[in-house]
């Protein structure tokens, strides 16, 4: 069986890095003032009513890629994130949808919880130390600054802009882990008070994510709990509960593909997320999104995306097809990796094993 990638959730992944940080819990009286700073801004970006225009640049070997993209909230639970040309991602409460406007067709999404971030107290404050700094003034408002750094070895890792207003995340700036700009996401354009305005080109987007003469695409997605994960090791899944770097399980996905049913496993340590998908079949390079490049530095032959947010490793091993969506570091990524299956790490004793796990998943669902 020939994998075909399956991609969609890495634009919902993309959208939820611009405009939510998980915030971390409380100890003393400085770790209550930033706490209250990310839980605001948790909050801020689904129930504050706003348009604006957001940059976002990410960096590959010092070369910066920069887009641009329209955000608007209804104050409601649903938030709509467009490019000006063909995709638009609705997220709300009550379920959205992702819409390829180019190809006419859209997907709906369940329902999202878009302020899960602020409960999410303890894993932030057992690996990062946060500091409130002096204020700025970014589009001519004043904001809170706020720098995080990683406890193991006191590298910064990321600076966020806080409206001192409204609570909202105005600019984000991701960094390496050695120093280097990651990534940048901030808006250019805000406005706070959208109703009483004039229409702007901000808001002519239709706010839905889908249009009337589009198709629809079914996705199913089922949720597999722990006692599911552990059915689908004993039919030769791999399906870690955590990766390096604190990365722990926050839930698991059977999704619907054309021919195969890819498992999505999402991680986080509280500041960042990482999905891992696991997909039996060879891998397709054909399939796989522009802009693929193989590259070595894993260790084995992998594609991977220059400057593309979030990171997208993909490789085949073992007989199934790897990606691995994320916007955590790149050394954290690359330690992620490491510990996943590769195609030269395969002894014979494996490939046996693999065989008796295939036996086993022909009487499973998951097969």
């Amino acid at each position: 069986m020939t994998v075909r990638t399956v991609l969609p959730l890495v634009l919902l992944a993309m959208v939820m890095t611009a405009l939510t940080v998980a915030p971390a819990a409380a100890e003393g009286h400085a770790d209550r003032r930033w706490r209250s700073l990310l839980d605001r801004a948790a909050q801020a970006a689904e129930k504050e009513s706003y348009v604006g225009e957001s940059l976002w640049v990410s960096y590959d070997s010092g070369e910066p890629s920069v887009s641009s993209f329209l955000v608007q909230s209804s104050g409601e639970g649903e938030i709509t994130v467009a490019d000006r040309t063909r995709y638009a991602v609705r997220l709300g409460d009550d379920g959205g949808a992702l819409a390829d406007h180019e190809r006419g067709w859209f997907v709906p999404l369940p329902a999202a919880d878009l302020a899960k971030a602020h409960k999410v107290l303890d894993r932030v404050a057992a690996k990062y130390d946060v500091k409130v700094l002096s204020p700025e003034r970014l589009l001519d408002r004043r904001c809170s600054r706020v720098e995080i750094t990683r406890r193991a070895d006191g590298r910064l890792v990321e600076r966020l802009w806080l409206d001192d207003d409204s609570g909202l995340l105005l600019r984000r700036e991701t960094y390496t882990g050695s120093g280097e700009l990651l990534r940048m996401v901030s808006y250019l354009k805000l406005n706070l008070n959208p109703r009483s305005g004039s229409r702007t080109d901000v808001q002519a987007r239709p706010s839905r994510g889908q249009r009337t003469s589009q198709t629809r695409q079914n996705q199913d997605v089922i949720e597999v709990d722990e006692t599911g994960r552990a059915a689908l090791r004993e039919a030769g899944w791999v399906v870690p509960e955590q990766l390096p770097g604190g990365y722990l399980t926050d839930g698991s996905y059977a999704l619907s593909a054309i021919d195969s049913h890819p498992l999505q496993t999402v991680y986080s340590d509280g500041l960042y997320t990482v999905s891992l998908f696991e997909q039996r079949g060879t891998l397709d390079p054909a399939t796989l999104p522009e802009g693929a490049e193989l590259a070595s530095a894993f260790g084995f032959t992998a594609y991977t995306w220059p400057g593309a947010v979030p990171q997208r490793v993909v490789w085949e091993a073992g007989g199934s097809t790897w990606s691995l969506v994320g916007d955590a570091p790149p050394d954290e990524m690359e330690a992620m990796t490491a510990v996943l299956p590769h195609p030269s790490s395969e002894s014979v004793i494996d490939r046996i094993a693999r065989g008796l796990g295939r036996l086993w998943s022909w009487m499973s669902p998951w097969s």
